[in-house]
């Protein structure tokens, strides 16, 4: 079920990437951004590791919360599927060239707020259009079992 959600996912990403097209039709755009920084904060933990997983090569980069900051820089050839590992758990994002947001939760890394990307914006947005639906449901169920 979950390779299908996923699957689904970035079908539509694809989609939607290839719609937008040039911004300027007939001029050469060259990326404003040539590398990426990922900037974070992991609210009420001061200390510890971060992980990012690059999935494609499996490269991994580590760095130590300070004072519940942390920062990742890199250059990005292409957008790529990655993973941010915290704690045992971890989230799924897109990386790319560019300034990456991030604000994570200390107990709750599956729901932290990643942004600042085109292709990540975008899953953000597609994500949450898809998902509304099931999770108006679900909530309506739970307010039915709770009488």
């Amino acid at each position: 079920m979950k390779r299908i959600f996923f699957a689904a996912v970035f079908a539509g990403l694809l989609l939607l990437s290839a719609c937008h097209g040039n911004d300027q039709p007939g001029v050469n755009q060259e990326k404003s951004d040539t590398a990426f920084a990922i900037i974070g904060k992991v609210t009420g933990q001061d200390s510890g590791l971060i992980y990012l997983r690059h999935r494609e090569s499996g490269k991994i980069d580590s760095f130590a919360l300070d004072h519940g900051f942390f920062k990742f820089n890199g250059i990005a050839d292409t957008a790529e599927l990655c993973t941010i590992e915290f704690d045992g758990h971890s989230k799924t994002f897109f990386l790319e060239n560019g300034k990456i947001s991030m604000l994570i939760k200390k107990d709750s890394l599956r729901y932290a707020q990643i942004t600042g990307t085109r292709t990540q914006d975008e899953y953000n947005y597609f994500k949450d259009q898809l998902s509304k639906p099931v999770t108006d449901r679900m909530d309506e169920t739970d307010k039915a079992y709770d009488v």
